[in-house]
């Protein structure tokens, strides 16, 4: 068992929609704030805007690591767009927009 996924007890109808381009610690410390919350959110989506290549293996595993689902834009598109593709993959009650250096 992955002990750093987000528990699927206690889960609240929202969905996490985390922009991302090239700043895998600060995504790394965003996901990772997650787990602190009492109540942990039904999913998590990170929608990386065109990364450089040498993130992207990491940023996988990061995603991986900790059952947040990825999707990559392969063209520079920009939070505001990177926020749509998010939104449209959601299907619970409420969203929560974090940009990637957020901590909860």
């Amino acid at each position: 068992m992955n002990n750093n996924a987000l528990p699927q007890k206690n889960c609240l109808p929202v969905t996490v929609v985390i922009p991302h381009k090239n700043r895998l610690e600060d995504l790394q410390k965003c996901i990772h704030s997650l787990r602190t919350l009492v109540e942990q959110p039904a999913a998590v989506i990170v929608v990386d805007d065109n990364s450089e290549s040498a993130y992207l293996d990491a940023i996988e595993a990061t995603c991986h690591q900790y059952s947040a689902r990825l999707v990559g834009i392969r063209a520079s598109v920009g939070t505001a767009i990177a926020k749509n593709v998010g939104l449209s993959l959601c299907d619970t009650e409420y969203i929560w927009f974090l940009d990637s250096d957020t901590e909860v």
